[in-house]
């Protein structure tokens, strides 16, 4: 780590950890929507089968089948995925924070050390 690091690089570290928290959750929170709405999505194709297909399951496994179910699937697991892929970037920024936080904590340390030598 460069000795002489920016006076304001821990805000700056702070602003980005915060931006892509919000990112995560927001992603998170848009994800959770797709996967509770499953159901109901499920449900109202099933309706388009009532005149074909007597039975529930019957319905349901056409329901299952049909290219929107599938393609609405599909969505949902990109939803998922931009939210793991946005955790990451929040945990490896808070992992960075951490980690200056150290280095600052160990240089101090070091310069008190120093001191108490001299």
């Amino acid at each position: 780590m460069n000795e002489q690091q920016p006076r304001d690089w821990p805000q700056e570290l702070v602003s980005e950890l915060t931006r892509l928290g919000i990112e995560c959750a927001e992603l998170e929170a848009a994800a959770k929507l797709l996967e509770d709405a499953k159901h109901s999505v499920l449900c109202k194709i099933k309706l388009t089968f009532v005149s074909s297909e007597k039975s529930d399951a019957g319905r349901e496994t056409l329901a299952r089948a049909t290219d929107q179910f599938n393609d609405y699937l599909v969505e949902m697991a990109s939803a998922r995925e931009k939210a793991a892929i946005a955790r990451v970037r929040y945990d490896a920024q808070d992992m960075l924070c951490r980690l200056r936080q150290t280095q600052v904590s160990m240089r101090k340390a070091r310069i008190n050390a120093e001191m108490a030598h001299t």
